[in-house]
């Protein structure tokens, strides 16, 4: 019975640790697009004028990491999709350059939400801002500040409560067996 008490205390210990890959974007000489933020474009300009930059981390140096995403109104979106957002598993950390030779924004008034998901095969984690397509003068918008995070949104199971569930079912588990 200790080996099981011991394999349960060390499963839990385990789940505490649990290792997010982090993410942060970049956008327009290098300011920082807030999760959630906006990045304003103008109809017509290059999607390399955006000069975005997905800044990819991970808690282990060298352990690699994809990036993949998800984009809305693409049908507006000229010569691009979400492969130039995507990048397969990479040892971190790492930047991954946005980029599209021939890609331009197209209609003003579309706005494009981007969700990027990074993963390192167990554990992931999302980002998510907006470009907005303007008729003119609406570009240089930056990405409406930054979380004070430095990235690393972590999606995925909380394993802290579950941490403290099962340290307390031990607890109350061995306080049980000694009575008996």
């Amino acid at each position: 019975m200790k080996c099981l008490a011991i394999l349960a205390l060390a499963l839990c210990c385990g789940a505490v640790y649990a290792q997010n890959p982090t993410i942060a974007v970049t956008a327009q000489g290098g300011q920082a697009v807030a999760f959630n933020g906006t990045i304003n474009m103008v109809t017509g300009s290059t999607l390399n004028s955006a000069d975005i930059d997905i800044n990819v981390g991970h808690p282990t140096a060298g352990t690699p990491v994809s990036i993949s995403a998800s984009i809305t109104n693409l049908g507006a979106a000229v010569n691009w999709s979400t492969v130039e957002f995507s990048r397969a598993a990479t040892p971190t950390p790492y930047q991954h350059e946005v980029l599209s030779p021939t890609g331009t924004f197209g209609a003003a008034g579309t706005v494009h939400v981007v969700t990027l998901t990074v993963s390192d095969g167990t554990n992931s984690a999302q980002w998510q801002f907006s470009i907005s397509v303007n008729a003119s003068g609406g570009g240089g918008g930056g990405g409406g500040g930054s979380d004070g995070g430095g990235g690393g949104c972590a999606a995925g199971a909380p394993a802290m409560p579950l941490a403290l569930v099962m340290a307390g079912g031990l607890v109350a588990w061995r306080r049980r067996r000694r009575k008996t």
